[in-house]
């Protein structure tokens, strides 16, 4: 019968002994040489918070784009706003979806501009104005404007539900911040 060979235990002995010698020395290089702690629970650390500068609007004179598809400008609210257009919305109405892009060095906040007013004309230029209509998100309906601060640079869709069908759309006027869209805006 053979003998199994024996484990030379004095190797995993070495190795354990040299591990523990490692951690306490490193333990101890961590600790006070009084014998305290080397956190002191009395000292603290300032943190600095730099404040952003608070949004502010201008008032300017309303721009009225020649394309209702066009990124415009409005420098009043530092942001710009591209027409997505107009669809049915799922519990009746027009939902209208405008893009607005924060141009400004600071966040924009939620209550930075109204709601946006819908008109439609007769084609005589005559224009009534267009209900807004609660939405219900739970519902899968559009949610309305801003329902968060918007990021120096970020984009996001704005979508209001109005009380009109989209083919109602075909002379429309439609104001958000300082921007007049006119025209066809049932596409």
């Amino acid at each position: 019968m053979v003998k199994p060979i024996a484990k030379p235990q004095t190797t995993t002995r070495a190795w354990f002994v040299g591990v523990l010698g490692t951690l306490v020395l490193g333990l101890a290089a961590c600790g006070d040489p009084n014998g305290g702690s080397s956190a002191d629970p009395a000292s603290t650390i300032e943190v600095e918070e730099t404040e952003e500068p608070d949004y502010k609007s201008k008032d300017v004179d309303p721009i009225r784009p020649d394309n209702v598809n066009a990124q415009v400008e409005d420098p009043g609210y530092g942001v710009s706003f591209t027409y997505q257009g107009a669809v049915s919305a799922s519990n009746g109405g027009t939902v209208v979806t405008i893009a607005v892009r924060n141009d400004n060095d600071v966040t924009l906040p939620p209550d930075a501009f109204d709601e946006p007013t819908l008109e439609t004309g007769n084609g005589g230029g005559n224009y009534s104005k267009v209900d807004l209509l609660q939405s219900n998100p739970e519902d899968g309906e559009a949610l309305g404007g801003l329902d968060l601060p918007l990021g120096v640079g970020a984009t996001t869709n704005l979508q209001y539900v109005f009380d009109t069908t989209p083919g109602a759309l075909w002379d429309a006027r439609l104001t958000i911040g300082n921007v007049v869209y006119e025209g066809n805006l049932s596409n």
